[in-house]
């Protein structure tokens, strides 16, 4: 009886004991399956799923469609690259050599250097970065059979997607548009863009990554991909550069720039009616898809920017017709006053004192002259009857009023072409000082500016200023830019913006005048368009080298624009140190007439016979051609009148 209630007691607590363990064992399920469901999953997910960031494509730049095209022509692509990574924990140490030996093969690697990431410890050494899509499928290959044949993971060796910045045009546009480096931040994973437009709008270009699912195994990843996160990619930008006028622009520039034995040149097309820039060169070239190459030699560091808006220089004759503007703007406001002019743009003007209040030296011109009127003035580039322009608006008018007008022509102060490293120029200021103490504004500077020196402006400023001269009065804003769009949605449109700074009677005028530079008796004959019109103004200036001016150094330039009514393209061109030397029945070499006028005539006959642009002037031939007649050529008939008068006032 006692024995069997003492096994009974036993059994009781067996059996209770089993129903505890049994119901700790249960609330551990159920805290497991219940309770903790998110914890262990998530651990679970880990061990199988893999969450993957897919990367954005950088946005594109495309061509101005000028032609009516109906698609777009993209001056930079993103080409799909892959990196080769090893996981050098998978791989035993006496495959190493030989796995490294054949992939150095493989992929034209240097074995000593590769061999260091396979003994590096870590799960991923890349070991070659931006390989295309045939050396990856031949990798892949290659290491399925050694793989199996070795009995290793295959998924020692793994790929990476990336994307590489590729320029289908090459050099074309290549300090404007500039490119990206290979490495990416390590951190974002975004791209550090190294100048030019990709620096400025490196915002809008760069998009946002996406995220994908994948199921994997020890060995191998299970490619179902499944998106949790879409992909966002960069913006497309619509430039307003045709990719036509650009190539047009930088072949004529590069022939033109080694034709005068100079260091280099650039030149900017810009259409003066809504400011939009056609066409931004420069020889040297620089090439995007080899920056490495001149971002690692200083001596090329000077072909990656743009140096139509960094360089400044002394714009010399070709801020002639804006003196001119600006003594006729004068006489308008006189006129409102009821008071005398302060010229006569057709009076018989004596030009032969070259002494000027302050100047300790006297002016000079090319040649003497007795007499000139306005148009004589601007033909023959006559520095003393400038001088005696500004002489009498200085008197009248007085210096602030003077420095106000050529600021409103865009001097001193940046355009905001969308690219970085601008320079504003400087234009003097009366009471300010110079870095030496002494002042930037004294009693000889007007007369200095008067023939543009004393003050320093970049190409872009020339070509916008002398765009008010070819549209009838307005300062036009340059822009590269035409339209962004991101995914349908316009997030930027250009709009047009024109302030009126001068009346187009004083355009009309100006206008007059500049056209008989490119006739003979003008200094830029060689920038007459056969079968066109037009209107521009050379100039030449001495560079300075260590604090004086060199003899031997110039910048050598010519604006002009065309046809010279209704103009639908201004354009400035800069000859940097063309060789000093004398061209036999043509002149000096370092003058803008002789060097930059006839990359100009080049450029725009090409130009409008790609657009289709209408002849304005058909019968402004030379005369042996057949098409030249003398009656109804453009300018002929009144270039002889004036080159009559002239003689009748300096014949002696």
């Amino acid at each position: 009886m006692n024995k069997n209630w003492h096994d009974l007691t036993r059994l009781t607590f067996l059996i209770a004991f089993v129903f505890c363990l049994f119901g700790l064992l249960f609330y551990r399920f159920f805290q497991i399956q219940v309770i903790e469901h998110e914890k262990w999953l998530h651990l679970a997910q880990n061990q199988y799923e893999k969450i993957e960031e897919v990367a954005f494509q950088r946005g594109v730049f495309y061509s101005n469609n000028l032609k009516g095209e109906t698609t777009h022509t993209p001056l930079v692509v993103d080409v799909v690259k892959y990196h080769v990574f090893v996981d050098p924990k998978s791989i035993p140490d006496e495959l190493k050599p030989t796995l490294c030996h054949q992939l150095c093969q493989l992929l034209n690697l240097e074995e000593e250097t590769t061999q260091q990431e396979f003994y590096k410890q870590a799960r991923a050494r890349r070991i070659k970065a931006f390989i295309d899509i045939k050396e990856k499928h031949d990798v892949e290959l290659f290491f399925a059979r050694f793989s199996k044949k070795h009995k290793i993971p295959t998924n020692a060796l793994f790929f990476t997607q990336d994307t590489k910045r590729q320029y289908p045009f090459g050099h074309l546009l290549g300090q404007v548009l500039h490119t990206v480096r290979d490495e990416k931040d390590p951190i974002t994973k975004r791209a550090f863009p190294t100048g030019g437009l990709e620096m400025e709008l490196n915002k809008v270009l760069q998009g946002s990554f996406g995220k994908q699912k994948h199921l994997v195994t020890p060995r191998r990843k299970i490619n179902l991909g499944q998106e949790i996160q879409k992909v966002k990619n960069g913006a497309k930008v619509f430039l307003t550069i045709n990719h036509h006028i650009q190539a047009i622009c930088e072949k004529a520039l590069k022939e033109g720039v080694i034709k005068a034995g100079a260091k280099g040149g650039w030149a900017i097309i810009l259409d003066p009616q809504n400011g939009h820039v056609l066409a931004l060169a420069q020889y040297p070239f620089f090439d995007p898809n080899e920056y490495t190459s001149y971002f690692n030699d200083e001596s090329l560091l000077d072909h990656t920017r743009y140096r139509g808006i960094t360089d400044l220089y002394e714009p010399a004759s070709i801020m002639k017709p804006i003196t001119c503007a600006i003594a006729l703007l004068g006489n308008e406001i006189l006129a409102k006053q009821n008071k005398s002019p302060l010229f006569d743009p057709e009076a018989k003007t004596p030009t032969t004192n070259p002494i000027f209040p302050g100047r300790t030296k006297p002016l000079k011109d090319v040649r003497l002259h007795y007499f000139l009127n306005m148009n004589m003035a601007i033909q023959k580039s006559s520095n003393i009857y400038m001088a005696r322009l500004v002489e009498k608006i200085i008197a009248t008018f007085g210096n602030e009023w003077y420095r106000e007008a050529l600021q409103l022509f865009g001097f001193g102060q940046k355009t905001h072409i969308e690219l970085p490293s601008e320079q504003a120029g400087i234009v003097p200021k009366p009471g300010r000082l110079h870095p030496n103490g002494t002042l930037e504004w004294s009693r000889p500077t007007p007369y200095s500016l008067a023939m543009g020196h004393n003050l320093l402006a970049s190409s872009m400023q020339m070509v916008t200023a002398f765009s008010a001269l070819a549209n009838g009065g307005y300062l036009v804003k340059p822009t590269l830019i035409k339209k962004i769009t991101s995914e349908g949605e316009v997030l930027h449109e250009h709009v047009p913006k024109r302030i009126q700074i001068l009346p187009k009677k004083i355009v009309d005028r100006v206008v007059e005048a500049i056209q008989y530079v490119t006739k003979i008796g003008g200094a830029a004959r060689l920038a007459n368009v056969y079968g066109y019109t037009e209107a521009g103004k050379t100039g030449s200036s001495e560079k300075v080298i260590h604090g004086t001016y060199s003899k031997d150094k110039h910048f050598s330039s010519f604006v002009g624009f065309s046809p010279a009514k209704n103009a639908k393209l201004c354009m400035i061109v800069t000859v940097d140190e063309p060789e000093v030397k004398f061209i036999p029945y043509l002149g000096r070499n370092q003058h803008g007439g002789i060097c930059a006028a006839p990359i100009f005539r080049e450029v725009v006959t090409q130009v409008f016979d790609y657009l289709g642009i209408e002849e304005d002037d058909p019968y402004g031939y030379p005369q042996n051609d057949i098409r030249y007649d003398f009656e109804k050529a453009h300018y002929v008939k009144k270039t002889k009148e004036l080159a009559e008068l002239y003689q009748q006032w300096n014949a002696r």
